[in-house]
């Protein structure tokens, strides 16, 4: 059998040539179309609730909504594992599917239980997100480092997250560390007591600053007690001049309080090579070509090195390698 394949081989080069041409066409396509990556993204059976509302505590969040999901969510026999996240203006619910269900129709019921929370939610809050899970794992993660102020490396690191967006096979962009813009109205105990006002009252007058709910959450931190918020006047001198009443008494706010505008907590601090750096996670969509959306990346942080010299821009975590 063997020796008539070699005769016939010897015999008609021509064909054996075809054929090798083929077999290069076709890998060379194989390879251009291929998708190049050391971690498919796959679905899984849990479905992912998330939603927000700025300047929410994170109680108030809870009973607000996402206890009440949770409860709807009981009634429906195809799900198991309910687990919920709460920070201050955010939420996440994570619920395991059973095995054997079909994964659209417990999607397509959750969705329902969202959609009748919302009659009783504010008027200006976005209705909760609900959609199946996909486990991916990140393309790069971006280090942006330097000894600058946190608000300018956020600034690049938004500048950043804009230029990357334009890549189109690209499915996620986060920023880590990032932080927002709160105003920060600290209360000055000797002037409070001067006016002969007490802290608790004034605090109550505060909240009535904004026409939207939440205003905000209230901090104690030594002897310092304030209220952060995201909503309200966005101008130093106007919280200031703003006239509140307390205790029948009429009086400005920057009379007894400091008033700010500064980055609201950090929930995680991280220095790259002994440097504060803030980090831009990015991942990839299912088609996309892991090795030539990396390359295109390092050539864009190399531009951005260039206009930014005092920054360093690093990639420490790159998954086409």
């Amino acid at each position: 059998m063997i020796r008539r394949f070699v005769e016939f081989s010897i015999d008609k080069p021509l064909l054996n040539h075809i054929l090798l041409t083929f077999i290069l066409l076709m890998s060379i396509f194989a390879y251009i179309n291929i998708p190049k990556e050391i971690f498919p993204p796959m679905a899984m059976d849990k479905v992912y609730i998330t939603g927000g509302y700025s300047g929410t505590s994170a109680d108030v969040l809870d009973k607000m909504v996402v206890k009440t999901i949770e409860d709807d969510l009981q009634n429906i026999d195809e799900l198991e594992v309910i687990e919920s996240t709460i920070k201050n203006g955010f939420f996440s619910i994570s619920v395991d599917i059973k095995p054997g269900s079909e994964n659209i129709t417990v999607l397509n019921d959750v969705k329902d239980v969202v959609s009748g929370v919302r009659k009783d939610l504010p008027a200006d809050m976005a209705e909760p997100i609900a959609k199946l899970k996909t486990h991916a794992f990140p393309l790069v993660l971006i280090a942006l480092a330097g000894d600058e102020d946190k608000n300018e490396l956020l600034e690049k690191a938004e500048e950043l997250k804009s230029q990357l967006s334009q890549f189109k096979d690209l499915s996620d962009i986060t920023i880590r560390g990032d932080a927002d813009d709160e105003l920060v109205i600290r209360l000055n105990e000797q002037k409070i007591k001067a006016y002969d006002l007490q802290s608790t009252l004034v605090v109550s007058a505060l909240r009535n600053m904004s026409s939207i709910f939440p205003v905000g959450t209230i901090k104690e931190k030594g002897s310092h007690l304030y209220i952060s918020t995201y909503n309200g006047e966005k101008n130093k001198q106007a919280i200031e001049d703003t006239v509140i009443s307390v205790g029948g008494l009429r009086i400005r706010v920057g009379d007894i309080a400091d008033v700010s505008f500064e980055l609201s907590d950090e929930s995680e601090v991280s220095h790259y090579n002994g440097q504060r750096n803030v980090s831009v996670n990015v991942t990839k969509s299912e088609k996309g070509n892991a090795i030539a959306l990396v390359k295109e990346i390092r050539e864009l942080l190399k531009e951005n090195q260039k206009k930014n010299p005092h920054l360093k821009y690093e990639i420490y975590t790159d998954t086409s390698v």
